[in-house]
């Protein structure tokens, strides 16, 4: 199973593997796990790379569009002011 967390400063991807049942799948798990990590490593390193191709296709040329005009062009409601929450 596999979840992502987004943080402050980008996401965080957790997999989550079942606890081993047997002594032989908890063996075979130690000696797979540093292999495990070390190909998650590389698929992260080739995923920035792709990724920031990505974003850097998408923003070439980009234009912002202008913002939308006031709903209230006529003024109606201008005088009255923002509303205040004060918990």
């Amino acid at each position: 199973m596999y979840e992502f967390e987004p943080t402050p400063t980008g996401t965080l991807l957790h997999f989550r593997i079942a606890k081993p049942k047997k002594a032989s799948e908890q063996r075979a798990l130690e000696q797979f796990g540093p292999h495990m990590a070390e190909l998650f490593a590389q698929g992260l390193e080739v995923l920035k790379v792709e990724a920031g191709e990505l974003v850097d296709e998408h923003n070439n040329g980009r234009v912002e569009p202008e913002l939308p005009a006031p709903k209230n062009a006529d003024g109606f409601l201008e005088s009255v002011p923002p509303i205040q929450y004060v918990a």
